[in-house]
């Protein structure tokens, strides 16, 4: 969705928008909240056929995945309370998740999330940023961990890092 004030002026601001959207998913679209997964909603629905099932509401923050046997009147009914940023359409990338639809061995269709885009960005920019460092990414060999068998910590008098360092190293640490 696009949002016409920032989330991110006071410490209340993403927890007053949660709070109105939660209660726009409940009281008017009628979901509910999984008890498990907060963020997560649900509601029963029939298809055409006559069959019943459950459509789901994902929700983070201001992105919203629907998966139902029909979203667009999910999305087109958000749509009249909210403006949507890019419309909506058969989702392709959700929170850098790949999403794709698959045929099951019943014939039935599901949803399935893969990490393969997000994998592949994650490692383009680790190489952008060893390069930036005059490093480069050796992927070739095999490691049987992240730091050299013969590596001891308690010999280890490596001056902690400086700020700069500090912040490259949550930057990646957010990576994974």
């Amino acid at each position: 969705m696009k949002l016409v004030r920032a989330l991110y002026g006071l410490k209340s601001s993403g927890a007053s928008w949660r709070h109105m959207f939660k209660t726009y998913i409940e009281k008017k679209l009628g979901f509910k909240p999984c008890v498990m997964d907060g963020d997560l909603y649900y509601r029963r629905q029939k298809k055409p056929d006559g069959s019943e099932y459950y459509e789901l509401l994902l929700v983070y923050v201001d992105d919203v995945l629907a998966c139902s046997h029909d979203p667009k009147s999910i999305m087109e009914s958000i749509g009249t309370e909210y403006v949507l940023k890019d419309g909506y359409d058969i989702p392709k990338i959700y929170l850098g998740a790949d999403i794709a639809k698959v045929q099951n061995a019943d014939l039935t269709y599901s949803w399935a999330m893969g990490s393969k885009s997000y994998v592949k960005g994650a490692l383009d920019t680790v190489k952008r940023l060893l390069a930036e460092d005059g490093r480069a990414f050796k992927s070739k060999h095999r490691h049987d961990g992240p730091l050299p068998k013969s590596y001891k910590p308690e010999l280890d008098t490596t001056p902690e890092c400086d700020a700069e360092l500090t912040s490259r190293y949550q930057q990646l640490i957010g990576i994974l």
